[in-house]
């Protein structure tokens, strides 16, 4: 009996290997699916975290991009008001320099400028008192010295100045003096006088080299002298017009002339404001054409990472 119920090892072990090929196909898989999962979740979560940290980097982009543009109005502004401020002053200056002169005359200056520029004639210097700078302490004894022929207007020839007449009188504009360079002969500079007391006006007068007979033929025979009795002693002696700081003057001639001064009718004071304020008003332009080509930079680079930023969020 004990036979009969008996199994043979072979019979178990072909039994086992049975039941081990049925259960290990589902361990392993059921495994396998789990470790995928596990890694799909990791990588979501990377992507996520990716996506979070890249949302956060456009953020902080956004931010400076706006604080800059911020900071570039505000820069635009202030320059803004620096040109509006400065085109006052000038507007102050050009008319303190035009009530200086005759309306005719101003106007007559206005429209040679004019003319030159609409239809191209070169040569064109423009007015004595534009070409030149000199220490303001002289201003005074320049204007007296040079009086109205520092609103004499400055070309390279007589054709030059013949062409702008033809045009003034076809426009019925007024009446100029042109001071042609290739006909001025102003002649030799006079020998001045050797004492501490005097200066040559034109010594102390700063322009350009190839400008030198305009002013020759204004300022050669012009001192500037420490007081009238130096004055009438080199007028007679030197045969020179001689001024003093304070705009008194003794002509070669003898005639004396003098008075009160009001130094903020100052031609050249004006003119040198004219300038000083023309260049403030170039310089506050180009400022302000730089930073709105910046303004306008930042501007699309906000609308590109702004742009992103919504790709990140709908994503």
């Amino acid at each position: 009996s004990t036979s009969a119920f008996a199994v043979a090892p072979t019979a178990l072990c072909s039994t086992s290997a049975i039941v081990a090929s049925t259960l290990c196909p589902t361990s392993i898989s059921t495994s396998a699916f789990a470790a995928a999962a596990a890694e799909k979740l990791k990588a979501l979560k990377q992507e996520e975290e990716s996506a979070r940290r890249a949302a956060t980097q456009l953020s902080q982009q956004r931010d400076k991009l706006t604080e800059k543009r911020k900071s570039l109005w505000r820069d635009e502004q202030k320059e803004t008001e620096k040109l509006h401020a400065a085109q006052d002053d000038l507007g102050k200056a050009q008319r303190t320099l035009q009530h200086s002169m005759s309306r005719s005359q101003w106007e007559a200056v206005q429209a040679v400028k004019r003319i030159a520029r609409e239809k191209g004639i070169r040569g064109v210097e423009g007015m004595l008192i534009e070409l030149f700078e000199v220490d303001d302490k002289f201003f005074t004894a320049v204007e007296v010295a040079a009086s109205n022929q520092l609103f004499q207007v400055v070309v390279d020839t007589d054709e030059t100045a013949a062409v702008l007449l033809r045009e003034l009188q076809r426009a019925n504009a007024g009446r100029v003096t042109f001071m042609p360079l290739n006909r001025l002969r102003p002649g030799p500079d006079p020998a001045y006088p050797q004492s501490d007391d005097v200066i040559p006006i034109i010594s102390r007068l700063k322009f350009a080299e190839h400008l030198r007979p305009a002013f020759v033929q204004v300022f050669r025979k012009s001192l500037v002298v420490r007081n009238l009795e130096v004055g009438s002693r080199f007028s007679k002696s030197h045969d020179l017009d001689c001024i003093t700081l304070e705009g008194d003057q003794v002509n070669r001639k003898g005639a004396l002339s003098g008075g009160y001064v009001d130094l903020r009718r100052s031609r050249l004071r004006a003119q040198t404001e004219i300038a000083k304020l023309g260049e403030m008003c170039v310089a506050a332009e180009a400022s302000i054409a730089k930073l709105r080509r910046e303004i306008e930079q930042v501007d699309d680079e906000v609308t590109r990472v702004m742009g992103e930023l919504k790709k990140q969020e709908a994503a």
